[in-house]
């Protein structure tokens, strides 16, 4: 059985490909805050170069995933230097001790690589980022690919889960709107920003299938419906009986005056289709879903 380590498994997807993980494989997770050690969650700090090859030695995995790093943009923006260490420095020394165990290593990276000036991107694109985080994401991607050569690099973008049809767990898009909507409060959602929101349940499920597979490069994983977010908000308040009419429309440029944020980001998934047969359903799909179990349960 194989022996997967998940590199930031207290995160939003990472909880969800470590509990997904930990059914099927033999699974350990690490955290860098928020956790507690035990005999499957340890510490690490990916910037440490050290702490990185000691615990790649000592556990010896066959695969790792990871999906570590820092995703706030406006942090990052911020913060440069800590977004270097977290998305660039620490993916070079997993990638550096993935290659000196001989493991695979499955990278999360992201659709805010490319400057937005195209309706949608595969992978032969050129990346061309905008800010701190595309390009210190960037830099990670190449430093996988030079220093290891058993990789899968994942590009995805939005992620999102679904909340029971009663309250909200996470801390996602999706739960922050519901909340201010609930609360009666008027949202301000960009309007400019398009791109394709991924199910967070469904990206797990499809990382976990090309971290076992033989496949090696570039993929995009992605939701199939390429949305702005004030529609993708529209859809959800609408799914969940909110008044879609608190949602108003704005600028990007009004919301994050201190960042630019690339306007056009949706990725082309048909590569990882075609060749894994991996389908992300759209928004509309899931939310169709959604309404069907939220319909049921008032039958009930």
């Amino acid at each position: 059985m194989k022996k997967i380590l998940v590199v930031g498994s207290s995160g939003f997807l990472g909880s969800k490909i470590f509990e997904l993980a930990s059914i099927r494989y033999l699974a350990h997770g690490t955290f860098y805050s928020n956790a507690t050690p035990s005999r499957t969650w340890t510490r690490l700090d990916i910037v440490d170069r050290t702490n990185v090859q000691e615990l790649m030695t000592n556990l010896a995995p066959n695969v790792v995933i990871n999906a570590a790093g820092l995703t706030n943009v406006e942090n990052c923006e911020s913060h440069p230097g800590k977004a270097l260490a977290a998305n660039a420095t620490g993916t070079r020394n997993l990638a550096e001790a993935c290659a000196g165990i001989g493991a695979k290593l499955v990278h999360i990276s992201t659709n805010y690589v490319f400057d937005g000036e195209r309706e949608a991107y595969t992978e032969t694109d050129k990346p061309n980022p905008l800010n701190v985080y595309g390009r210190t994401k960037l830099q990670g991607e190449r430093y996988v690919m030079n220093a290891c050569k058993d990789h899968a690099i994942i590009r995805t973008s939005l992620l999102y889960r679904l909340p029971d049809v009663n309250h909200t767990e996470s801390e996602d898009f999706v739960a922050w709107l519901l909340k201010k909507l609930r609360r009666l409060e008027i949202v301000q959602i960009a309007e400019d920003l398009r791109s394709c929101p991924t199910n967070v349940d469904t990206l797990a499920e499809a990382v976990l299938k090309i971290a076992v597979s033989d496949f090696v490069g570039l993929l995009h994983v992605a939701g199939r419906d390429c949305l702005s977010r004030y529609e993708f908000a529209r859809a959800i308040a609408d799914v969940f009986g909110v008044d879609p009419n608190l949602i108003k429309a704005s600028e990007s440029s009004v919301l994050w005056p201190n960042v630019q944020k690339p306007k056009h980001t949706c990725l082309n998934s048909r590569k990882v289709e075609n060749e894994l047969g991996i389908v992300s359903p759209g928004v509309k799909a899931v939310l169709s879903e959604t309404r069907r179990d939220h319909d049921s349960f008032q039958r009930e």
